[in-house]
């Protein structure tokens, strides 16, 4: 008898750990993926794959040249451009219920957000130097290796706030804010070179003036966005100014 209790003991103790992990939350899928993307619960990896369901908690991360457009549950939209890492931290959403959360941890590189049908105030965009809030927003971020953050506003509105709750609005579209190291927020500008260690607008943001599959619609062309001594360097094409025109003179035929 004693060594059947001593049986059903030991299996209860193997599947006990088991039972008492946490469970795996799905809350949306890959729409789109670009060459390498990996997804890394815990310490188990996998490389993503399109139409692959997300999970929370769930760290994604591009390679070089690699990109991912996923859609979570609300229809909340992320794109992730290459060399960067994100991860949606909290998942909160029920359409019959108001309320929720959605909290999604920008790392490192370069992403785009875009609402869905959750309300305003469930959203938090969390960054090194900053917090994010929306309202009914699109809006591009880029993430250098030091922590130095770039938002640019796309449509709607957002509050950045720095960690001592220094906040300012950016709701001018078309402007960046830049977040430094130390949490110091600029007034809202075009890119004009003088900040993010003058690194070219492409390769921070590249997801202006594409087509993507979560986003199809174009709102920005580069030239746009350019401003301050970027665009004194040549970068937009200068009309030129109109030549004066001088009438020639009427010569009279003799009779």
């Amino acid at each position: 008898m004693r060594s059947y209790i001593f049986v059903i003991i030991a299996i209860l103790a193997f599947i006990a750990p088991a039972s008492s992990a946490a469970p795996v939350l799905e809350i949306g899928h890959a729409e789109l993926i670009t060459k390498d993307v990996t997804g890394t619960m815990e310490t188990a990896a996998r490389k993503l794959a399109t139409g692959d369901k997300i999970h929370q908690n769930e760290v994604i991360v591009t390679g070089e040249e690699s990109e991912a457009e996923l859609i979570l549950d609300d229809e909340t939209k992320l794109a992730v451009g290459p060399s960067s890492e994100i991860v949606p931290d909290s998942f909160i959403y029920d359409p019959n219920k108001e309320g929720g959360e959605i909290i999604i941890n920008a790392a490192k590189g370069a992403f785009r957000f875009i609402t869905g049908k959750s309300a305003k105030s469930a959203y938090t965009i969390k960054t090194p130097a900053s917090t994010i809030g929306v309202r009914g927003t699109t809006f591009d971020g880029y993430i250098d290796e030091n922590g130095e953050i770039a938002l640019l506003l796309v449509e709607g509105e957002i509050d950045v706030c720095n960690s001592k709750r220094a906040c300012k609005r950016l709701k001018r579209l078309g402007y960046f804010l830049h977040i430094k190291r130390n949490g110091i927020i600029s007034d809202p500008r075009k890119w004009d070179g003088t900040f993010m260690g003058h690194m070219e607008l492409g390769r921070a943001f590249p997801f202006i003036g594409r087509r993507l599959r979560i986003s199809p619609r174009i709102r920005f062309k580069r030239a746009d966005l350019l401003g301050g001594r970027m665009l004194r360097r040549g970068v937009v094409p200068r009309v030129r100014p109109l030549r004066r025109v001088v009438p020639r003179r009427r010569i009279r035929k003799r009779r």
